[in-house]
């Protein structure tokens, strides 16, 4: 019998989406070293000279304009009014979908993005192909783009994301509540002194992270000013990612803080250093909120995409895990608070531990292998 095939289809690289796909690769791997895994970027692949315009377009409208992107999210009428183009270019581009499965032969497609989903699930339609097709929804509640009546089996991250998707149409049996898919390092945790040793920051201070994202998005460099008026002993990490423009401008800056701040760029060992610290004051991505979870990591959430980002944010605050801050002239007095009343902190720690999936990738993997 031939080896199993499973190939991953995601958009975007360097985003949520794709460190998805990753963290599944390796929960296969964990499980079975056998199974032949790939992850392949299916806006490159399909749309090779428009993908790097449609992802400037939507890092624009991020950037510039996030009233807009509200606008275009999961609203009915810009789906009933984009049907009939969605079609026509699913349509268009189902020969290159069946060109990457004959280039691979997979036993199963995983698809950690809904535009990709849609078209596998286009594909199997027209073509009758019973080839596994499983979706994975990287966010706490899932929009409408991702419905696609051919998918077999829907990975979500909680009970909101599943009853999203009962009420568009999808049936309860194909819906399994096992978490986003994170690395599986995220489960193995280090006790914080021990952490804080590793990186040489003094074991005793609170150690506030500070994160937006791959990209270093939101307003970075007022959380550091208002960190730095802070009147009591701190350290604090801040992860800029990609943007090395930032880094460079935050480091420039760093003399002039009041406490210990530790500028850096994109890690590969963010496991370990939420392993170190206390609090998170970040933007609600869904990668980041679980792996913050997993870390049982209290969040702060500031300034939080408008769609996805947004929902995240009523989830993780309606679970008590996290704190919002829409007017960041308050972040100095939050913290402050949250460092004088570290029962506060630890209620939040705590309701971490009931919603954390920290293992993730491992059980979604089982379920995916087991599918195909």
């Amino acid at each position: 019998m031939a080896p199993k095939k499973i190939i991953f289809l995601y958009i975007h690289p360097g985003t949520g989406h794709e460190s998805a796909a990753k963290a599944l690769q390796e929960g296969v791997r964990l499980i079975n070293p056998r199974v032949y895994t790939d992850a392949v970027d299916s806006l490159r692949y399909i749309y090779p000279i428009l993908s790097k315009v449609i992802s400037n377009t939507y890092s624009g409208i991020i950037k510039r304009t996030p009233q807009l992107w509200d606008y275009l999210y999961d609203n009915p009428d810009i789906l009933s009014a984009t049907a009939t183009l969605r079609t026509v270019l699913g349509k268009l581009k189902l020969k290159k979908i069946e060109n990457l499965l004959n280039m691979y032969h997979p036993s199963t497609v995983v698809c950690t993005q809904a535009a990709p989903c849609v078209l596998m699930s286009a594909y199997k339609e027209q073509t009758g192909l019973s080839l596994p097709l499983v979706a994975i929804v990287t966010d706490y509640r899932a929009h409408a783009y991702w419905y696609a009546p051919f998918v077999d089996l829907y990975i979500v991250p909680a009970q909101t994301t599943k009853q999203d998707l009962i009420q568009m149409g999808v049936q309860e049996n194909r819906i399994k509540i096992l978490g986003i898919p994170i690395d599986p390092r995220f489960a193995i945790t280090q006790d914080k002194i021990s952490a804080k040793q590793r990186l040489k920051l003094n074991p005793w201070l609170p150690t506030i992270l500070v994160m937006g994202g791959s990209q270093g998005l939101g307003p970075m460099d007022k959380i550091i000013k208002q960190l730095g008026n802070i009147r009591l002993p701190i350290q604090t990490i801040v992860i800029c990612g990609k943007n090395n423009k930032l880094r460079r401008k935050l480091k420039r800056k760093s003399s002039r803080f009041n406490h210990t701040l530790r500028i850096m760029g994109f890690t590969r060992h963010i496991d370990k250093i939420m392993d170190a610290c206390d609090m998170i004051i970040t933007k609600p991505g869904g990668m980041t909120s679980s792996e913050a979870l997993a870390k049982n990591l209290p969040m702060i959430i500031t300034d939080p995409i408008p769609g996805q980002e947004e929902k995240n944010s009523q989830f993780l605050t309606k679970n008590h895990v996290a704190l919002r801050l829409d007017n960041l002239d308050n972040l100095q007095a939050v913290v402050e608070y949250l460092i004088r009343h570290p029962q506060k902190l630890d209620t939040l720690k705590e309701n971490t531990i009931k919603i954390a999936k920290p293992n993730a990738s491992l059980e979604a993997a089982r379920a995916i292998l087991d599918l195909g």
